[in-house]
């Protein structure tokens, strides 16, 4: 849990030496400079790179660092044989465990009408980010 965010997570290396392929394109891709973009990056390892993890920000970072945390207290508490693995599977209150949440249904007459959702994705990611600005 010592991982030095916001540095990238690499599966591989994204290039090898044989490819021709120009930097430029790459970084226009994945640009590990864009640090106020990448929160949590975890690089795809074949090409193109991206960040897998490009919708991460601040609060969901945390979120995710809460619950690996938790996820290695049970995993230790197992090894130990202070719990069974049936711990590892207890069912989270999802109500009761985050103080704030946010549900929201987006529908539309056209099943198949993508470029609304992609709208509503990228503008549910600037709200985030607002919110993260009035964190306590």
């Amino acid at each position: 849990m010592n991982w030095r965010w916001p540095e990238p997570v690499l599966i591989q290396e994204n290039l090898d030496s044989s490819e021709k392929v120009k930097i430029t394109e790459i970084s226009s891709i994945w640009n590990p400079l864009n640090k106020s973009k990448n929160v949590m990056p975890i690089i795809t390892p074949g090409f193109p790179a991206f960040n897998s993890t490009f919708n991460v920000s601040n609060t969901t970072k945390n979120i995710i660092m809460k619950e690996l945390q938790r996820a290695n207290d049970i995993m230790t508490k197992i090894i130990d044989k202070e719990l069974s693995w049936d711990g590892l599977f207890k069912k989270l209150d999802f109500l009761n465990e985050y103080r704030f949440y946010l549900k929201i249904d987006v529908l539309t007459k056209k099943v198949d009408d993508q470029k609304f959702l992609g709208y509503i994705e990228s503008k549910l990611k600037k709200l985030i980010l607002e919110f993260e600005k009035y964190d306590e």
